[in-house]
């Protein structure tokens, strides 16, 4: 386990903007009218859940929504790396969403 601290989320979130910039642009080109598909269905269900202020299944949708992207760049690697960032990340964003619902 490591520190929560502010340091290491701006580490972490300069990290995931420079690989997920990286990993959208190979995924572009190449995605699929299925993942289309999926991200819509993806897009909707995090739409519920912002709603009905449901945390958990707004992290579980949002998260869905991107490795749907991510996927398409048929980049295994760089998305297993990517899953590992957003890993560490997840702590601040349950802090950070749970702060943010509305009551």
């Amino acid at each position: 386990m490591y520190e929560l601290s502010r340091a290491n989320l701006e580490e972490i979130l300069e990290l995931r903007l420079n690989l997920e910039c990286q990993t959208a642009r190979k995924a572009v080109v190449r995605v699929s009218e299925d993942t289309i598909r999926q991200l819509l269905k993806a897009h909707k269900a995090f739409a519920v859940a912002r709603r009905n202020n449901d945390a958990d299944k707004l992290l579980k949708h949002n998260r869905e929504f991107h490795m749907l992207i991510y996927r398409d760049a048929k980049s295994p690697v760089l998305l297993d790396i990517i899953k590992q960032l957003w890993d560490r990340a997840s702590h601040y964003y349950h802090i950070m969403f749970r702060q943010s619902i509305r009551p």
